[in-house]
């Protein structure tokens, strides 16, 4: 990543020699996140669905993620089921494909940090919420909890809305981000509302 482009800002940052610890910084972070979302059946294949739906919709990577989608859908069956899971060498394995497309997509397409963020908003802001909360009680960071978006779902709803409002959350930011004509800053903004009105009300 050589610069962050924000429209809440209206301007570039150049990274300069901070460039490569950033993008590691982000990857390690977007793997952690992804594998702390994935805690029950299908989750992790809905949201990698999602980006590789949208990097071969928007002919990026096209045939690559036209494979992996393929692939998902052959996997999700069984996962469904409750038959076969990804694991963290899974989530590992996409997650690390899925940081490296993403660093690429931005800079290729010229887009702005909220697209990105957008784009993995559910597993990101979840984790930045669960890591300030554990350490906030003292805790480690990556203490195993049942604090979880999709655990405070399924405390809340039956199993079917508790996976219709993670798709919701999954795919909506996505269509704000990149398919409908926007202020992503606005939408981010909108998506973070919803996420803590799903949570305490």
């Amino acid at each position: 990543i050589y610069q962050l482009n924000f429209l809440i800002l209206e301007k570039k940052i150049d990274l300069y020699q901070l460039g490569l610890p950033f993008s590691v910084l982000c990857v390690v972070t977007l793997i952690n996140a992804l594998n702390m979302m994935d805690g029950i059946d299908g989750i992790s294949v809905i949201f990698f669905s999602s980006i590789f739906s949208c990097f071969a919709f928007l002919n990026f990577q096209q045939s690559f993620s036209l494979i992996i989608l393929i692939a998902l859908f052959s996997f999700s069956i069984l996962n469904f089921r409750g038959k076969a899971y990804l694991g963290d060498s899974g989530v590992y394995l996409l997650s690390f494909i899925t940081a490296i497309f993403l660093i690429t997509f931005y800079e290729e397409k010229n887009l702005y940090v909220e697209n990105i963020l957008l784009m993995i908003f559910l597993p990101s802001i979840d984790f930045f919420r669960l890591v300030a909360i554990r350490i906030y009680k003292n805790k480690s960071p990556f203490l195993a909890d049942r604090n979880h978006f999709h655990h405070l779902l399924e405390s809340k709803f039956s199993k079917i809305k508790s996976y219709a409002v993670l798709t919701f959350f999954i795919y909506l930011p996505i269509i704000l981000s990149l398919f409908l004509e926007i202020n992503e800053a606005l939408a981010l903004l909108i998506m973070i509302i919803i996420y803590f009105s799903f949570l305490y009300f």
